[in-house]
């Protein structure tokens, strides 16, 4: 097995570059409910699940 073309690699680290951030854009609305015993409800976090999927498979290369 071959290794991907660099710019393959380098668009992979793009996107994981910015998982922190979007996964603390998540977390911060979510904070609030927990301290008062509200968690999110799990069809709203099935739902983001599925979009983030969704929109890291729309950006990798062909």
């Amino acid at each position: 097995m071959t290794a991907p073309p660099a710019k393959d690699r380098r668009a992979v680290a793009r996107r994981l570059h910015t998982v922190p951030a979007a996964l603390a854009g998540y977390r911060a609305p979510l904070h609030p409910g927990a301290r008062t015993g509200l968690p999110a409800a799990p069809r709203h976090v099935a739902g983001t699940a599925a979009r983030i999927a969704t929109a890291a498979v729309a950006e990798l290369p062909d």
